[in-house]
């Protein structure tokens, strides 16, 4: 992807969980209100066309990206658009220009689903409220870089040393050391049906697919296949554990009542 455009048509880009678009909608007309522009998938995306390389293109025209957090966290391809955004904020902050990268914590969102670097972004907070005026004002002026978006307490500063925790995928700009063993994980899924990582308790498996290979894998452009990932324990059903993962995935529709009996017809 190029990183910068030289000109954008469209002020804010919405990436969102299918399951929050009824929130989404209700905020995008309160910006539209406001003079903002925006991409929704739902609504701009051609028929007939890759929707995968118009997201893409989407996401390197726009002058912002707001990402919103509901109750379910991030849909299946929105965290996908989520690093996209940083990567091209980070791309931006060093060549010394601004690029956007909002969390708005929709009704029922934990704060510490804002994790990663995506923490550092000062977020809007609408989970008391979704048509709240004096954010949307705030938010309006930040994406027209007239003034940062309001405030909230924010997580304290990242520290790069897990201990025993495993690097999740959103631990990925602090995972160093692995990257020609990532490379070279990539490299196989791409050839394998199945790659097994093993090795002894504690000695980075976990780490190095999480924080090394999912990231690659999000980041693969077409002609590469496009990647869902999940992750579980297998336990000791892991067929029905396994079930439970992917009936969530693909059955986003579902109510949680019929996804758990789906899920045990599947285990």
């Amino acid at each position: 992807m190029n990183q910068e455009s030289s000109s954008s048509s469209v002020d804010l880009f919405l990436s969102y969980n299918t399951r929050d678009r009824e929130y989404v909608l209700k905020i995008q007309q309160m910006l539209c209100e406001r003079g903002i522009s925006m991409f929704l998938d739902c609504q701009d995306l051609t028929v007939g066309l890759s929707w995968r390389e118009q997201i893409e293109e989407a996401l390197n025209k726009v002058n912002a990206v707001a990402v919103f957090i509901g109750s379910e966290g991030f849909g299946r391809v929105q965290r996908g658009e989520k690093n996209l955004a940083l990567d091209r904020q980070e791309f931006a902050t060093k060549a010394g220009r601004k690029f956007p990268v909002v969390p708005i914590l929709l009704p029922g969102a934990a704060t510490d689903t804002v994790s990663g670097f995506l923490s550092q972004n000062i977020w809007i907070d609408l989970r008391t409220q979704v048509e709240n005026a004096t954010a949307m004002d705030a938010l309006a002026r930040a994406i027209k870089g007239q003034q940062a978006a309001p405030q909230t307490p924010q997580p304290e500063p990242l520290c790069p040393y897990r201990g025993l925790l495993a690097f999740t995928e959103d631990d990925a700009p602090l995972f160093f050391g692995r990257d020609s063993f990532a490379d070279g994980l990539l490299e196989k899924v791409r050839t394998q049906k199945l790659i097994a990582v093993v090795g002894a308790s504690g000695s980075g498996k976990s780490s190095v697919v999480q924080a090394g290979l999912l990231p690659r894998l999000r980041r693969e452009r077409a002609p590469n296949a496009l990647w869902e990932t999940i992750i579980f324990r297998p336990g000791n059903r892991p067929f029905h554990n396994l079930a439970s993962e992917l009936v969530a995935l693909y059955e986003t529709d579902l109510s949680k009542t019929k996804q758990m009996l789906e899920a045990n017809d599947l285990g």
